[in-house]
């Protein structure tokens, strides 16, 4: 059984069967879901502890936890599936054969975790509108625009009729036409939804026929009821968030990911590090600085750096005092980018020395060495020391994410710029919106079934193959390799339009999994991003 599959790049089959499908089409146009977490874990857990496993590890990854003890009567959590760089989905579901007392709903229900929302970490929870931060939060989150579009009005549970006896929860709108509820809240920077369907607010009434009292079968029923949705608010508890973002079960050195800037002017070379999900921009077609910083939380959205900014912060102006925050909501700019090292070309006597100074005492410290740029280049490499990884990003497009909603490390570069960003190519006509991408993840422990020797190529491409594949349907292309240094294997595979490519690389007793993944008819188009992305990558036994 293998740890969790890189390589099926098609939706998670329980999100077909969770949602309708006018919600589930637009949901697979917003985004082109691979799965990361595959149901086949017993390669780590052992195969009849993997279903409780899984529902518990759900209950600390998440913002939200389903009480099962608190559902009707035959209804259960599933385990999760995580979505980066935002979006988990815990599906809930009832068993086909239940107590005849009970009712059997032929329909489909799921809660939604999307988050942590930057708007959401600066906020005052007590300033904030929370109905009309809802209703905006549908209108711009493409699978629920249907319902925002449709006229339905957004509703506290009070003034609905429910009562929701925790904080998951506080709005609820149904869209009588198309047979759907969803409850909305939010927990800290996450937004929560309960989607239930089909709904009716007003079921008919039931007929003595609808039960089999012969077969002992339960009332089969096509919607949910209002009773029914308030059953499900009382199940969801709301799960403490630490630090504003992280979860009790967030994985350890999560959100350390940094990009570190490298400037030169003048006779100074400064090197910044900037907090994700920060984006870097340099100028372009003769633009009057040296480089941008893009974020929600940077005073405006955005600030800029030219000449005179970076002269004034090698003279040892603070930054805080160059850009200032607007509302005391938002953090101090040097809590998320501030510089770190320095070197400056001093002339003496018609003598060139160079001087470093590192800024992380007081007092610089100085010593000779040499400038590694020269004036008005920029560069920006992306770290994450608990990975073990570097890599120079795109200054025009590139986009880096580090998910909180997840069970492992992960690092999602994209090279063109994020599904929110990125441009299609006009080359292929019709060309959908889903951007090249790297994942970089790091699964902390090797699966138990691992074999860690011999040490031979067909040992180490059985065991990738064992883990990381379908072996027992399908033969995947593998080879063994070397990227930075550490030996790999290499997995290809095409499947419904998409092409992925898959680096298993041993390293530090545990894995690093590498994937790139793009449309297979623009491969060619996109394969110099590949092959620039592995010359350029830097792999090291991680920290711990």
């Amino acid at each position: 059984m293998q740890r969790g599959s890189f390589l099926i790049i098609t939706p998670p089959r329980v999100i077909v069967a969770a949602m309708g499908c006018w919600l589930l089409l637009a949901y697979q146009k917003w985004r082109r879901l691979p799965l990361f977490q595959s149901k086949k874990e017993a390669s780590k857990y052992g195969e009849g502890n993997v279903r409780r496993v899984l529902s518990e590890s759900a209950l600390s990854l998440l913002p939200v936890r389903v009480l099962v003890d608190r559902l009707s009567p035959g209804w259960s959590a599933q385990p999760p599936i995580f979505c980066p760089p935002h979006l988990a989905i815990v599906p809930l579901q009832q068993a086909t054969r239940i107590a005849n007392s009970c009712r059997l709903i032929e329909g489909d229900c799921f809660v939604t975790c999307e988050g942590p929302i930057a708007s959401l970490l600066w906020s005052d929870p007590e300033e904030t509108d929370v109905s009309s931060f809802l209703l905006e939060y549908m209108r711009c989150t493409p699978y629920m625009v249907p319902i925002a579009n449709s006229g339905a009005v957004i509703m506290t549970l009070h003034d609905a009729g429910f009562v929701c006896d925790t904080t998951c929860f506080s709005h609820v709108v149904v869209d009588e036409h198309e047979q759907v509820a969803v409850a909305l809240g939010r927990n800290g920077p996450y937004v929560l939804a309960l989607v239930a369907m089909p709904y009716l607010s007003s079921p008919p009434a039931q007929s003595d026929h609808d039960t089999d009292e012969e077969h002992n079968f339960p009332l089969t029923v096509s919607h949910f009821t209002p009773s029914d949705l308030q059953c499900l608010l009382k199940a969801c508890l709301p799960v403490p968030v630490a630090d504003g973002v992280l979860l009790p079960g967030t994985p350890s050195g999560s959100q350390k990911g940094c990009l570190r800037i490298t400037c030169s002017d003048g006779d100074c070379s400064l090197t910044f590090v900037a907090q994700l999900p920060l984006v870097v921009r340099c100028a372009e077609n003769g633009e009057n600085f040296l480089f941008a910083l893009e974020g929600i939380p940077l005073p405006g959205g955005l600030i800029v750096l030219d000449s005179t900014t970076v002269q004034s912060i090698a003279n040892g102006t603070a930054i805080d005092d160059l850009f200032p925050r607007k509302c005391h909501k938002h953090p101090p700019v040097s809590s998320l980018f501030r510089l770190i090292y320095m070197e400056r070309r001093a002339h003496d006597n018609g003598d060139s020395t160079t001087h470093v100074s590192c800024t992380h005492g007081s007092e610089p410290n100085f010593q000779v060495v040499d400038l590694p740029t020269k004036a008005g280049d920029v560069s920006v490499v992306c770290c994450h020391p608990n990975i073990g990884i570097h890599f120079p990003i795109s200054t025009r497009n590139g986009v880096v994410h580090e998910p909180v909603l997840t069970d492992d490390l992960i690092l999602m570069y994209y090279p063109l710029g994020d599904e929110k960003s990125f441009k299609p190519s006009q080359v292929f006509e019709g060309s959908s919106a889903a951007p090249p991408l790297f994942t970089v993840r790091r699964l902390a422990t090797l699966p138990s079934t691992w074999e860690t020797s011999p040490g031979t190529e067909e040992a180490l491409i059985h065991n990738v193959r064992i883990h990381f594949t379908d072996w027992a349907r399908e033969k995947i292309p593998s080879t063994v390799c070397d990227i930075s240094g550490f030996r790999c294997v290499q997995l290809s595979e095409e499947k419904e339009g998409r092409f992925c490519r898959t680096y298993v690389v041993p390293m530090g007793g545990a894995l690093t999994v590498l994937r790139w993944e793009t449309q297979t008819r623009e491969l060619e188009m996109h394969l110099p991003l590949l092959y620039s992305f592995l010359d350029t990558l830097h792999l090291e036994n991680p920290q711990v």
